[in-house]
């Protein structure tokens, strides 16, 4: 049977812990503390889960703890990091150049393609394939992100009318939507077991996600992304920002 192991695949000397982890010079008491913030973070979240409509998310609080914190969740998201930068350079250039110019800024694969074709260009070539939990996330996180895109240009003929509030929102939507799709990822088996039904999870999951989008907002809400210099983004800066929020620390 063996030792489940949250962080995806062998976990050096600690194999509730994700290599980089081992690499810290933790103490075997700092470890110990870690692999039970785990373990308390699939408690709390089942007893949440269980009893829904208490709106009880301190499980994210152990959730954070279990990665050594808010720096260390930002460490192991290598695979978000890299998408938001690639997102946020299109984003940007949308808001300052137009759509036309950001699209051929992308490449000569793009040109000529509806948006829904870009956007699955774009995801196919900028995004992890989703190999491991994070990056799976990753994905999760994007499709939602483009489907509100999607749900935008309902309303618009093409990107260029929207404007630098919709822009913003976006991005801090992509954010939001990772770190929701992460916590559920690694501490989400309670379904499984859980007695409740769907459309009570579905509620669950609503309501964690504007706890979330509360809490990102709160940290990241004067930030105007297209009036950042694309060198001076700071994506690790801006994601534990709001993981600290998320964590109490």
């Amino acid at each position: 049977m063996g030792t489940s192991n949250i962080y995806n695949g062998p976990g050096g000397k600690n194999k509730l812990l994700p290599d980089w982890l081992n690499n810290e010079n933790l103490t075997p008491e700092q470890q110990d503390n870690i692999a039970n913030e785990w373990k308390t973070a699939k408690t709390v979240f089942t007893r949440a889960l269980n009893n829904h409509k208490k709106n009880d998310y301190s499980f994210i609080n152990h959730y954070i703890k279990a990665y050594n914190g808010s720096k260390g969740f930002v460490k192991s998201s290598v695979g978000f990091k890299k998408s938001f930068n690639y997102l946020f350079s299109f984003i940007n250039d949308v808001g300052k150049f137009g759509q036309a110019e950001a699209i051929k800024k992308l490449g000569d694969e793009f040109i000529g393609k509806t948006l829904q074709e870009i956007f699955i260009i774009f995801s196919n070539s900028y995004f992890p394939s989703g190999n491991d939990k994070e990056e799976s996330a990753t994905r999760d996180a994007m499709t939602k992100t483009f489907e509100m895109i999607y749900m935008e240009l309902q309303l618009h003929p093409n990107l260029d009318v929207l404007n630098d509030n919709i822009l913003n929102i976006i991005l801090r939507n992509f954010i939001s939507e990772y770190v929701l799709s992460r916590i559920l990822s690694d501490i989400g088996r309670s379904y499984e077991f859980s007695k409740i039904d769907k459309s009570e999870i579905q509620e669950f999951e609503t309501n964690i996600k504007k706890y979330i989008r509360a809490c990102v907002d709160s940290q990241i809400n004067n930030i105007n992304f297209i009036q950042i210099k694309k060198d001076d983004i700071n994506i690790d800066e801006i994601l534990e920002s709001c993981i600290k929020k998320l964590g109490g620390e």
